[in-house]
C-alpha cells in the first residue's frame, strides 16, 4: 500500500484555487475601486487588498494541511467519497 503524502497534486491544486480566487478578488475591487474613484491606483493599496490576502491564503492553506493532513488546505475537514 502507498503510504499518505499530504503534500500531493490534489491539495495544491486546492490550494492555487483557493488562492487565485482570493487575488482575482482583491484585483477586481481594487480596479472597481479605482474606477469610481473610491480607491486609488497606489502601490500601498494594491499590497493591501490584493497582496496581503493573497500571501495570508497561502499561509493559512499551509499551515491547515501542517496542523491536520486531513484537511487540505481548509480548515474544515473535507469529505471523501466513503462519507
Amino acid at each position: 500500500m502507498t503510504p499518505y503524502n499530504k503534500w500531493s497534486r490534489h491539495y495544491f491544486a486546492d490550494l492555487a484555487e483557493r488562492v487565485g480566487t482570493t487575488t482575482i478578488y482583491g484585483l477586481i475591487a481594487v480596479l472597481t475601486g479605482d474606477a469610481t474613484g473610491a480607491v486609488s491606483n497606489d502601490p500601498k493599496v494594491w499590497w493591501t487588498v490584493v497582496g496581503l490576502p493573497t500571501v495570508l491564503s497561502v499561509l493559512k492553506g499551509v499551515l491547515s494541511n501542517l496542523a491536520d493532513d486531513e484537511t487540505g488546505p481548509s480548515l474544515l475537514p473535507s469529505e471523501t467519497a466513503e462519507d
